[in-house]
């Protein structure tokens, strides 16, 4: 699993918005997880939710999304 964001294993491309990858669809959960975890408090600073897009195989966008209601957490696919 590799979440990219601001720690040595990635960077962060937002304060919003995380890209994770996963090799494994067993850790999926548990990636998407923690990168929710990770982007709630942008979230919350701007009262917008969360959408998770994924982008293919094992390819997520985790981000504070203004057209999803503050406390939501959607999923779509690109």
């Amino acid at each position: 699993m590799r979440t990219l964001n601001n720690d040595v294993q990635g960077f962060q491309r937002s304060p919003g918005m995380i890209e994770v990858r996963v090799e494994n669809v067993l850790e999926v959960d548990k990636a998407l997880n923690n990168a929710v975890d990770s982007i709630q408090p942008a979230a919350t600073h701007h009262q917008v939710g969360i959408m998770i897009t994924q982008t293919g195989p094992g390819h997520y966008i985790v981000r504070a999304h203004p057209e999803v209601p503050y406390g939501l957490t959607r999923q779509s696919s690109a």
